[in-house]
């Protein structure tokens, strides 16, 4: 009798020693793959947030950096160009050259240029009359001879013009003409 309670104290201990083993703990419950529809809702919803914050710093990076490249191309406005200027196709086809709208070489057919208030212009060649766009506030400003070039007049080569205001004002030319332009402008 006496070994046999010598023998369930020993079943007793090895039941209360390994017992624990058997009972699944908290740290067995989370490392269960299966998972609830409320905790995938939270993962989703958290990565969801995360998500649209990083959207809106991307955001406001590319706003940034959009609003750099307004400044910048505002700034190349500034550019100095040669600007060559065919009046015609049969000019441009026996120059051999093409129309390029690209680079600070422009060639480009038309034979008037209209430009804003600011914009600088020098005549640097021109196979035949270039002649000044004025308007009824006044012609172009000629900086280096010291008087304004009225409507219809001849432009000089060599001369530094600059255009008053952003009324019209500008150059027509009948042939072709290389010209240096600092500032916008445009063809007609």
């Amino acid at each position: 009798m006496k070994n046999k309670k010598i023998l369930v104290l020993v079943i007793i201990l090895m039941v209360s020693l390994i017992g624990t083993k058997l009972i699944p703990t908290e740290a067995t419950i989370n490392n269960d793959p299966l998972i609830s529809l409320s905790y995938l809702n939270q993962v989703i919803d958290e990565l969801k947030t995360a998500l649209n914050l990083k959207n809106q710093q991307q955001d406001e990076t590319i706003a940034t950096i959009s609003a750099q490249v307004n400044e910048i191309s505002s700034v190349s406005g500034n550019v100095l160009e040669v600007v060559e200027l065919y009046a015609n196709t049969t000019l441009l086809d026996n120059a051999g050259k093409s129309v390029v709208r690209e680079g600070q070489s422009k060639i480009l057919v038309g034979t008037r240029i209209i430009a804003d208030a600011g914009t600088e212009i020098i005549l640097r060649y021109t196979n035949g009359p270039t002649t000044a766009i004025a308007s009824s506030l006044g012609g172009l400003s000629d900086v280096t001879g010291g008087y304004d070039i009225q409507h219809s007049q001849a432009i000089p080569a060599n001369h530094l013009l600059i255009i008053p205001r952003s009324d019209g004002r500008g150059i027509t030319i009948t042939n072709n003409a290389i010209l240096m332009i600092r500032g916008s402008y445009r063809f007609e």
